[in-house]
């Protein structure tokens, strides 16, 4: 996982980026913060989708 200066930009949220080897850039989750027990939960994912398959499972490769 990774951060940038904008990660935390907003209060009680977070946006982190995550490298995969079956994407060609940073896909991103947005984290939020539960302020009565300080925990952090996934709230949006956008890292799931155009993932590609393994070149060796691939019958179009």
């Amino acid at each position: 996982m990774f951060e940038n200066p904008y990660s935390f930009s907003s209060e009680n949220y977070a946006t982190l980026y995550i490298q995969s080897g079956g994407a060609d850039s940073q896909r991103l989750i947005k984290l939020r913060k539960k302020l009565s027990t300080g925990q952090w939960f996934l709230n949006e994912i956008l890292c799931l989708s155009d993932i590609r398959i393994p070149y060796s499972t691939d019958p179009w490769a």
